[in-house]
């Protein structure tokens, strides 16, 4: 991930940015410089699908199958897997690997 993308990922994590806000986000600026690339809300996806329970569309479906085949307990410590991961991001915390 590159430090844009983190950064990125952070703000929309502090923020409490909503799925539709993330999703709406353009990705390049008003000059044409891209801000971030679709690797910040591929992040923002997967840590909002395992965040907490979610009751439609894929992340219902990803969540079911989990269930079925891992059992409640593993799906409740995969939910509290992801907000930690969030919190620590959103916290400027969490250790990344950038790439150049």
């Amino acid at each position: 991930m590159k430090m844009k993308d983190l950064e990125q990922l952070r703000r929309w994590l502090a923020g409490n940015a909503t799925l539709e806000e993330v999703e709406n986000t353009s990705t390049f600026g008003l000059v044409g410089n891209e801000r971030f690339t679709e690797n910040a809300r591929r992040a923002y996806m997967l840590l909002w699908t395992w965040g907490a329970p979610r009751f439609s569309g894929v992340a219902d479906t990803k969540q079911d199958r989990f269930f079925n085949r891992c059992g409640y307990p593993a799906l409740m410590r995969r939910f509290e897997r992801s907000k930690a991961i969030a919190a620590k991001i959103a916290a400027g915390t969490f250790p990344v690997r950038w790439e150049p």
